[in-house]
This record gives structure tokens, sequence and C-alpha cells, in this order.
């Protein structure tokens, strides 16, 4: 479990995202949108230690993480997976599969993205985006994270790969991994989530579940 307690972080000298209060269990999707700027995936890289926490603290199960280093996160059970291509693209799909390999194995992975093992010999640069998500994907669950963050995956995919890469997501929070999600689509993040939390200029407007989609806010700036 993570939790941001009153915290502000940026880069240099500016603060993007100010006073963030929320916790983020390993039994839930946490989801969190807005509008571009809002900070979004600075929430991410305040817990990896990559946005400067100028204000507040991070904890992961009660411990103090605040500034910690990225790599440190995964000796606690977090995984992160940034926005964009995650593979080396020289590499085979199983050599990318090898260096993730931490606690869970290579079949374990391959079962559960059948594509991969089809592909397992082939350079990983010349699959099509979709896979190479799952290909990154795969290469975080082999650390047998308890909390998985993402950022963006659907970002610049075609609406039939977005399809597959949220059934993914899905598959691996029910083998009980926790999920916390940057995502630009509002309305899938909010039908797809446990709770969905909307920032606005770097600070939380509105949280709830699928009734935010009910919510006038809502409609008028992200459903239109």
């Amino acid at each position: 479990m993570i939790t941001l307690d009153h915290v502000c972080a940026g880069y240099g000298d500016t603060t993007v995202i100010r006073d963030i209060s929320l916790t983020i269990k390993d039994d839930e999707i946490l989801t969190v949108v807005g509008p571009n700027g809002a900070g979004k995936s600075t929430v991410l890289k305040a817990i990896l230690g990559i946005a400067k926490v100028t204000h507040g603290s991070i904890k992961i199960n009660g411990e103090d993480v605040t500034g910690g280093k990225a790599s440190s996160l995964i000796a606690k059970g977090v995984s992160y997976l940034p926005q964009g291509s995650h593979v080396f693209p020289s590499l085979t799909v199983k050599e990318n599969l090898e260096l993730g390999a931490k606690e869970k194995s290579l079949d374990e992975m391959y079962e559960m993205f059948p594509s991969l093992y089809e592909k397992k010999t082939q350079p990983a640069g010349t699959l099509s985006g979709g896979q190479q998500h799952m290909v990154g994907m795969a290469r975080c669950l082999l650390q047998a994270p308890d909390l998985l963050l993402l950022d963006e995956p659907s970002a610049g995919l075609a609406p039939r790969i977005v399809e597959d890469v949220f059934e993914t997501i899905r598959t691996i929070h029910e083998e009980n991994t926790g999920i916390l999600l940057i995502e630009q689509n509002t309305t899938r993040a909010i039908r797809f989530s446990d709770r969905t939390i909307v920032l606005e200029n770097g600070e939380i407007a509105l949280q709830g579940g699928e009734d935010l989609l009910e919510n006038d806010k809502i409609k008028d700036i992200y459903l239109r």
C-alpha cells in the first residue's frame, strides 16, 4: 500500500502537484485522470523519486520512501511501466523478459501473454505497439510486484489494441496486483477503475467511483 500525505512536488523551482493526499491499496485499481499539464505523471514520478518532493511524505506499507531511488522500490513490491515504448528493440522478446526475471518464471508470462511465446525469438522492435506494451508489462510482472504503476498505457495505440491492453491490465489485477493507472481517456478510466481521482492544475478536484460519470463538471469538461 502506498500513501501520499499532503505531497507537493515538481522539477527545479517549479511546483507541479500541490497538497496531494491519496492511498493506493494492493487490491484495487486506482486511476488518476485530468487534462494535459494537470500533473498526472508527476504523481508517479514523485513516488519514484524522479520529481522532487518539497512538502509532505510518501510511504510504502508504512515505511517513508520520500525522495528515494526508483530502483529501490522493486524490493518493496512496486514496479513501474513508463509511457511509450518499453522494449530493447534489438533484443528478442525472450531476452527482454529475461532482463526483468526475478521471482516469476517466463513460462508464467507466456501463459498470460500467449502471443509473446509465439514471438519469443523475434526482435522486440519488430512487434506492434500493443505487443511491445505486453512485453513491458510482462517484464514488470516478472518482478512479482504487489503494486504496478502504469503511465498512460493506451497513449498512441489504435482502439482495438487499447482494448487488448486494458484487458491485460484487468488480468494482472486479478492476479492480486494493485494498479495505479495514469490515463488520458476519462470515460474509460472511470468505468474501468475501483476509484478515480481527477486532477486539475496539480490539485485533486474530484474523486469517486463510476458515479463521477454523472457529475456535471465531469460531463461539461471531459465528456463533451
